[in-house]
């Protein structure tokens, strides 16, 4: 786990070409911005004629983490596989994606798992942890 933070400070301006006029300190206090949500599946439901899964997830996680040919999902059914995932993207993150099946679900239950796709991951927080196999 290697998480980045970025702050940007700026007072340049065409009027004062210069980066004077701000003094930034940091000391002690009790805040904190680390995220302790670990990255997780919430939700799943099907589409009404059992070809797609919309899978919500507990947090915003990156889209780029996403394989597009579904191989980060495998689900537990003979009669359909995965064959594409899209995500639900805002902009360079997703709390929501589809899967696309390759036949309609017949009735029953199934069991879709999590795992590393052909990008060798599963999906990635903003963090860049990952939601566990």
């Amino acid at each position: 786990l290697n998480p980045q933070y970025f702050l940007l400070v700026s007072h340049f301006t065409k009027f004062t070409p210069s980066q004077l006029g701000y003094e930034l300190s940091f000391g002690g206090g009790s805040a904190s911005i680390t995220d302790t949500t670990q990255p997780a599946l919430k939700s799943i439901s099907s589409s009404c004629d059992e070809t797609k899964l919309y899978i919500k997830l507990n947090k915003n996680m990156k889209c780029a983490s996403l394989a597009a040919d579904g191989t980060d999902f495998t689900l537990s059914s003979a009669a359909a596989r995965i064959v594409s995932a899209t995500a639900i993207c805002n902009g360079f993150d997703m709390d929501s994606l589809v899967l696309g099946l390759s036949s309609p679900l017949p009735p029953g239950n199934y069991t879709l798992t999590i795992k590393n796709g052909t990008d060798s991951n599963t999906l990635l927080d903003i963090s860049g942890r990952n939601i566990p196999v």
